[in-house]
């Protein structure tokens, strides 16, 4: 396939992928998952998309009944729960190149920990050395981003709309 960030050819690693351009990592459901499964996952990640996270999560939750053992599905029902999505972030990386990779964006105020979800704890169990290292990758940036919010709110800070333009300040931090 080709990656959603820089449409360079993705490298297959054992249920992820990485984009040799970019180093955008990504994980996908394995190949022996049944295709009702793969069909409700594939619901779920487009209401995720979408931010309808209650049917999202609704979707994933009937993809780990029809396949027990996927942790994509169970790694989308921790991002539903935590209304998580990952939205195209550019940014130029130390070499001076143009590079986009994939943020999370949080659309709750909920300020538990992303790495404490049982979801995801089960999805880790579930998954290859390859998913597990970009599982865990994308919960520390959520949690990271968790935290922000956390010491916004404890500052007094108030907010009811997020709107974003861009994710990351000129030296790349949040």
């Amino acid at each position: 396939g080709k990656c959603p960030n820089c449409g360079d050819q993705l490298r297959n690693e054992n249920g992820a992928y990485t984009c040799p351009s970019c180093l955008s990592r990504f994980t996908i459901p394995k190949k022996e998952t049944p295709p009702e499964a793969l069909q409700y996952y594939v619901l779920g990640e487009s209401e995720r998309e979408r931010a309808h996270f209650d049917e999202a999560y609704q979707n994933y939750k009937h993809a780990t009944e029809c396949a027990p053992n996927e942790p994509e599905a169970h790694f989308g029902m921790a991002l539903s729960r935590h209304k998580i999505q990952f939205l195209k972030d550019f940014r130029t990386s130390d070499d001076g190149k143009e590079k986009y990779r994939m943020q999370p964006i949080s659309f709750g105020t909920e300020v538990k920990k992303f790495s404490d979800d049982e979801c995801y704890k089960k999805a880790l169990s579930l998954a290859t050395p390859e998913q597990k290292k970009v599982y865990s990758e994308k919960a520390r940036d959520i949690d990271r981003i968790k935290e922000k919010f956390a010491e916004l709110k404890a500052q007094g800070k108030d907010y009811g709309c997020f709107i974003c333009v861009k994710v990351t300040d000129e030296n790349g931090g949040y």
